[in-house]
């Protein structure tokens, strides 16, 4: 269970499930895991299709370690810049900060608290 609290100080009550799929839509943050979950099932659906789901975490280096290539690289960035409605400068899109989702999370909730 996820509980969810408004800025008129009610608690909201929802399943797992229900939460995740509220975070999903594009543009919107809400939860601990709504940056790392996405990019998380893109990665495994376009790049890690041979190995298990779990063999992916938070520290697996995915362009260092040859999961993703400088192509692949463009299409993460694609994806990402689509789903939560920011945009990379062409200094961002490397290695450095895309390698890992904990790296990638963090750029993005940089990108997101710079917007407002």
């Amino acid at each position: 269970m996820v509980v969810l609290n408004s800025s008129l100080g009610d608690h909201k009550t929802m399943s797992n499930e229900a939460a995740l799929k509220k975070s999903e839509e594009p543009g919107e943050v809400r939860l601990g895991g709504e940056i790392k979950g996405p990019v998380r099932r893109y990665v495994q659906e376009n790049f890690f299709l041979a190995a298990p789901p779990n063999r992916l975490d938070d520290a697996t280096p995915l362009i260092t370690g040859g999961i993703i290539d400088s192509i692949g690289m463009i299409g993460l960035v694609a994806f990402i810049e689509e789903r939560f409605k920011i945009e990379f400068l062409p200094s961002e899109i490397n290695a450095q900060g895309l390698d890992t989702l904990d790296r990638i999370e963090a750029l993005v909730r940089n990108k997101l608290e710079a917007r407002t």
